[in-house]
């Protein structure tokens, strides 16, 4: 087996916390950057997992760093991995996150932090965070 090419394939693993609170989901809206095809959208708070992190650790290291929030993991979502969902081909896993402590706050990497009621999500959602907000959403259903 040629794992030289396996490795050139390997996609990397991103981690979104979506939070809701009050029949409302917290996103961001991402800041302008290098590459950045959805500049501007609103998105969940996640990102990619660092080497000797779990999903979780990252999916709670990135809702703190751009949003200013502490959490804790309370169910898992799923994952998603549609090819074209991220054109870095990364493989997203999502936890229901609860918010513990911190005050909102924006980052290098957000513009602005706002809660929106899941039936009215803005009209750019970037990556398939519509997606994974939907599945959240039904599993907190009673």
């Amino acid at each position: 087996m040629d794992f030289h090419g396996v490795f050139k394939l390997a996609r990397v693993v991103a981690c979104d916390p979506v939070v809701i609170r009050d029949g409302k989901v917290l996103m961001v809206k991402r800041r302008d950057g290098p590459h950045e095809k959805f500049a501007g959208w609103w998105c969940l708070p996640g990102g990619i997992m660092q080497l000797g992190e779990t999903c979780e650790a990252a999916a709670l290291r990135e809702l703190y760093e751009e949003t200013g929030f502490r959490g804790r993991i309370k169910k898992f979502v799923g994952v998603y991995s549609e090819p074209k969902r991220d054109n870095r081909q990364t493989v997203a896993v999502a936890f229901i996150v609860s918010i513990i402590g911190g005050t909102a706050r924006t980052s290098d990497e957000t513009s602005e932090v706002k809660f929106f009621p899941l039936n009215r999500l803005p009209a750019k959602v970037a990556f398939d965070h519509r997606k994974v907000i939907g599945d959240a959403g039904r599993l907190l259903k009673p």
